[in-house]
Parts: structure tokens; sequence; C-alpha cells
């Protein structure tokens, strides 16, 4: 069976339904579709997807079993704590190039840390051809922490002006798709973002046009983001993450812009004005008590 694979830990993901259903959508080959919840993906069954459950958890011989069958394979990357996050991603590298896989595409993030490059050194080291995916941060991220900032009139983060390329989910699996479903086979990297990169000042100008609410840009220092954040009953470690990806972003990790999302996947990238404005209903919501940027993990 020539098949195409999009993996995943845990629930089947918006990223990895959505490229399955791109691939329907193209009369693409084969897929077969890996998950802990197979209920879950029962439609995308009766559509004739093979799915088969899977967990990154499982022995290494069952975890290669759940991914025979397949040329080329999607290994979305998983939402568990980073170490763990690394062992999973091993044990799925390695299970994937013993089931026989030439080609493996991972969604990676821009100027990756942690359990991200080290996947990418595991993919590298392995026999099968690469394409990483560098997502940028998912424009989907700013639905918490806008509807937060509507809601109070601030944007209260330590990025200063450093700016970020957010980029939406359909985007990236619109390049993921289009990647997977070729027949290029030579490794490469790329980095797929928005169209443009945006300061915490330039959202706040969007959300106070968009929504009609004033929204004003304060910036801290980490110390006090973090003091803040606990303040509204965030646990110390999830302060300390969000902080994290202030202090990434004040780096330029998240800035790059590249072309992927046209020259690759042949769409006109979304907008975070574009984004900010299809979801103008949601901002304007009455916001969780604390609301914390996720990570493009999970």
């Amino acid at each position: 069976m020539d098949a195409h694979v999009t993996s995943r830990h845990r629930s089947f993901g918006h990223l990895g339904r959505h490229v399955v259903e791109l691939l329907l959508a193209n009369q693409a080959e084969p897929i077969i579709a890996t998950t802990r919840r197979p209920q879950a993906l029962k439609d995308l069954a009766k559509a004739g997807v093979c799915v088969r459950r899977a967990s990154f958890d499982d022995d290494d011989d069952a975890l290669m079993d759940e991914f025979r069958g397949a040329s080329r394979a999607l290994l979305v990357s998983t939402n568990e704590r980073p170490g763990r996050r690394a062992l999973q991603h091993k044990r799925a590298v390695l299970a994937i190039e013993r089931a026989g896989v030439k080609h493996i595409v991972y969604t990676s993030m821009l100027d990756p840390v942690g359990s991200p490059v080290v996947t990418e050194e595991h993919i590298a080291a392995s026999t099968m051809d690469a394409t990483i995916l560098r997502d940028s941060i998912y424009a989907e991220t700013l639905m918490t922490t806008l509807t937060q900032a509507v809601a109070i009139g601030q944007i209260v983060d330590a990025r200063n002006d450093a700016a970020v390329s957010y980029v939406t989910r359909d985007d990236c699996a619109r390049v993921a798709a289009v990647v997977l479903a070729s027949g290029r086979t030579r490794s490469r990297i790329l980095d797929v973002t928005g169209p443009e990169a945006v300061t915490s000042n330039e959202l706040a100008a969007l959300a106070s046009e968009i929504t009609a609410r004033h929204t004003a840009y304060v910036s801290v220092d980490i110390e006090t983001l973090v003091r803040r954040l606990m303040e509204r009953d965030a646990s110390f470690s999830l302060a300390v993450l969000q902080a994290s990806y202030d202090v990434a972003a004040s780096r330029g990790d998240f800035a790059t812009v590249s072309d992927s999302v046209s020259s690759v996947g042949h769409r006109v990238p979304t907008t975070v004005r574009q984004f900010l404005a299809m979801h103008r209903a949601a901002l304007l919501r009455e916001p969780s008590r604390f609301a914390v940027q996720a990570s493009n993990f999970g």
C-alpha cells in the first residue's frame, strides 16, 4: 500500500485533520491516519482513510507496525512536556524509518530549540529523506491573548518592539499537504510563516480598529510579566512558559518572513488583519480568567 501517514500522539489535532482533508480533496494516494482515538476519525474512515490506533508510547514493534505500508509520513509534534516530547519524537522517527518510509515531513518551529532541534537531529541521522517545516507561531494563539487584551484594554508582554510572523494553521496545513503529496525526495528545510511580521504595538492597533474597543500596548520586563501572569491565576511553570515566548521573540526568533505558503502551498497567505477580522466576534467574547499563548505543539 503506497500511502501517506499523518501522525499525532493524542487526539487528532486541527493541523493533522486539515492535512488529511486537503489530501482527500485533491484525490491523493491512499492515506493512513494514526491517532490514539480512532473513534474521533470515523468521518475520515468513511471517506476512505485507513485509520489506525497508535501511540508514541506503544512498544517499538507495535509502533513500527502502525506506520507500515506508508512511503511518505507526516510527523506532527506532540503537545507533551519538552522532555517527554523529545523521547516520543525519537521513538516515532525510529519506528517510521523501520516501517520502510522513504520521506518524512516534520512540523518543527522557527529557530528550533529543545525538543524540535533534537527531533530534527534524529531525522537527519536516519536513512530517510526529509522535509522540515519550520512553522512560525500560529495566528490562532492570538485568540486567547487578544480576547483577554480587548477585555482589559491592554496587551501586556515583554517583547517591546520585537515582531512575530504569525501564520494560520490552514496555511501550514496547505504547505504540509502539498509537500506530502509531491514526489519530491530531496531533503530540505522550509520556513513557513505569515506574509509579514507584526509587533505587539501593531497588534494593539489592529485589535482597536477591528473591535472598536481601544487596546493599548504595555511593555514590561520578564520578571514583571511572570508576576502579572501569576496574579491572573497562572501557575509559576505556566507563567514561565508564557514568558519564554517573549524572550524568544525579543531575540528575533519568530520574525522571519518567507514565501513558502505562496511558492509551495500555492495560496495567498492570510495576514494578521484578515485573520482577526474573520474572528471579530470571538475577540469580543468574555475571556477566561487566565489566557496563555499556547505553543504550536499538539
